[in-house]
C-alpha cells in the first residue's frame, strides 16, 4: 500500500481471478457486494461500499483489490445513473454527511436525483464535475460533512473553496450560476411537547453545549443555535420526547 490512505480507496474485483464463492457478499456487513443468483459473478455497489477492507481480506483467491477512485469509473457510474433514474442531476455527498435519500431530498428539494458517495468531496477533482456536465448533467448539487465532524483535515473547508473558483470558471464558460450549488446543514434536535415529562434530564446532560433549557411555561426547548447534533440528549431522555431533524445552515 505504501504511503496510501485507505480512506482513499474504492474495492475492485478481479473477475479473472474471482473463483465465484461469494464469501464477499456474506461477509460484507453493509450489502455492498452481491453475487448474481445465475451465473454467481459478483458486484460492487460504490454508493454503499464503506471501504472497511472485510471482503478484501476474506477473499480466499485474492480477487479484491483497493484501488483508487478512477474517474473513468465515476463517469460510467453516471452515465448508467442517468438513464436508470432519467435524472440530470448528480447529488455528491460524503460518506460522513447524510446518505440518506430521504435526507438528500430533503435538503436538496430534489425529489429524483443520482446519488454518489464519496470518502470525501473535497478530494473530487475538478474534472469530474466538468466530465458530468460535458454528458449532459444540468445540476450538480455538492453536501460536504459538516465541518466538525469532517473525516480528512479541513476536506469541507477545501471543497468549498474549489467549488468557489469552479463556478467562476463556469460563469466564464456561459454557465447559470445555479448550475453547481453547495449545500451545507446541520442535524438539530427539537421535543415533542407531548412526550416531554420535564425531567430535565437533557438540560443535565448537555453541560458542553447547554441547548437544552426549560422555558417561561414550564417547557424544555433546544437552542438550535447552541445545538451540536451530537445524539446525547437524544439516548439519555427516558421519555424518547428528543427526535433530530436536518436543517439547512
Amino acid at each position: 500500500m505504501g504511503s496510501k490512505n485507505l480512506k482513499e480507496f474504492v474495492i475492485e474485483i478481479n473477475t479473472d481471478y474471482c473463483g465465484r464463492c461469494s464469501v464477499c457478499s456474506w461477509a460484507c456487513p453493509f450489502e455492498a457486494l452481491s453475487a448474481d443468483p445465475e451465473t454467481k459473478e459478483v458486484k460492487l455497489d460504490i454508493e454503499k461500499c464503506q471501504v472497511c477492507g472485510i471482503c478484501y481480506s476474506a477473499c480466499p483467491a485474492g480477487a479484491i483489490e483497493s484501488v483508487y477512485y478512477d474517474i473513468d469509473v465515476l463517469v460510467q457510474y453516471i452515465v448508467s445513473q442517468m438513464q436508470v433514474r432519467d435524472s440530470k442531476v448528480l447529488v455528491l455527498t460524503c460518506r460522513g454527511s447524510i446518505t440518506e435519500p430521504k435526507d438528500i431530498a430533503e435538503i436538496t428539494e430534489t425529489a429524483s436525483f443520482i446519488p454518489l458517495s464519496l470518502p470525501c468531496v473535497g478530494r473530487v477533482p475538478v474534472e469530474l464535475y466538468l466530465k458530468a456536465l460535458s454528458l449532459g448533467i444540468e445540476r450538480i448539487i455538492v453536501i460536504p460533512c459538516q465541518q466538525d465532524s469532517c473525516h480528512f483535515k479541513d476536506g469541507s473547508i477545501i471543497g468549498a473553496r474549489r467549488l468557489n473558483l469552479l463556478r467562476s470558471l463556469l460563469d466564464q464558460l456561459g454557465y447559470d450560476a445555479k448550475t453547481i450549488k453547495l449545500e451545507t446543514y446541520k442535524t438539530v434536535a427539537h421535543v415533542d411537547d407531548d412526550k416531554c415529562v420535564a425531567c430535565l434530564t437533557c438540560v443535565r446532560v448537555c453541560d458542553k453545549y447547554k441547548a437544552p433549557y426549560f422555558n417561561k411555561d414550564g417547557v424544555v426547548k433546544i437552542d438550535v443555535a447552541k445545538c451540536s447534533g451530537c445524539g446525547v440528549c437524544l439516548g439519555e431522555c427516558p421519555a424518547k420526547a428528543i427526535q433530530y431533524s436536518l436543517v439547512k445552515e
